[in-house]
């Protein structure tokens, strides 16, 4: 009504859906490490009922990752968070697995003052699609409004997943928390700190939103 979406239990329209996107990486072979953006990414839905007895209770019916050079979408569940819930673990379904060629530290103290890339996905699926040639583009275009999934598994099939790196350097840190400052990075939570050896550091976890090049990360 007048451009705002209406939803009611006895409504004729279809089923509300959303879709998200976040980074995350493999830790290994079977096994996907994220934020906790994944635990409720319609905190800032303006449909959601936060009442303290809610009538309607949003739920998470498919969780697809992506990889580079992996040419279609892996069917991914959550296993496990953290006690505080700002770190997912989540396990890859079925025969498929993940060749990851990363490494956790046994100390954050090995990568102090050494240089380190964060990599991500910022700006999502819209932001992948920027930097995809022409012929491509007008392949998309051809689906006519595609939803954020199908276009993701058709910039799969054709090679176009790619993480954008971000050349930074921990500034500080607590026993469990990274600071380290960068270009403005919003949508880069659940993406790997890592040196140039392939070692995880540790997690972007948050932008300070008034200082923008100032991150937080989880530490590994």
């Amino acid at each position: 009504q007048e451009g705002n979406e209406l939803a009611s239990f006895d409504g004729a329209g279809p089923v509300i859906l959303r879709q998200f996107s976040t980074s995350a990486f493999a830790v290994d072979s079977k096994h996907v490490l994220t934020s906790g953006f994944i635990l409720a990414p319609w905190s800032s839905d303006p449909l959601l009922d936060d009442r303290e007895n809610p009538e309607i209770v949003p739920a998470i019916t498919m969780l697809h990752a992506y990889f580079p050079e992996v040419k279609k979408a892996i069917d991914i569940e959550i296993k496990s968070t953290t006690e505080e819930g700002d770190a997912v673990l989540c396990t890859i379904k079925g025969e498929d697995s993940i060749n990851s060629a990363l490494r956790s530290v046994d100390t954050v103290e090995e990568a102090k003052d050494i240089p380190i890339v964060m990599l991500g996905y910022p700006g999502g699926v819209e932001l992948l699609i920027s930097r995809v040639p022409q012929d491509v583009l007008k392949e998309i275009n051809k689906l006519g409004s595609p939803n954020m999934d199908e276009t993701a598994e058709l910039l799969a099939e054709r090679g176009y997943i790619h993480p954008i790196a971000f050349p930074t350097r921990i500034s500080g840190r607590t026993e469990d928390r990274l600071f380290f400052e960068t270009l403005a990075s919003y949508g880069n939570a659940g993406g790997p700190l890592i040196t140039a050896d392939g070692l995880v550091v540790g997690m972007s976890q948050s932008v300070n939103s008034a200082f923008p090049s100032f991150n937080m990360a989880i530490a590994m």
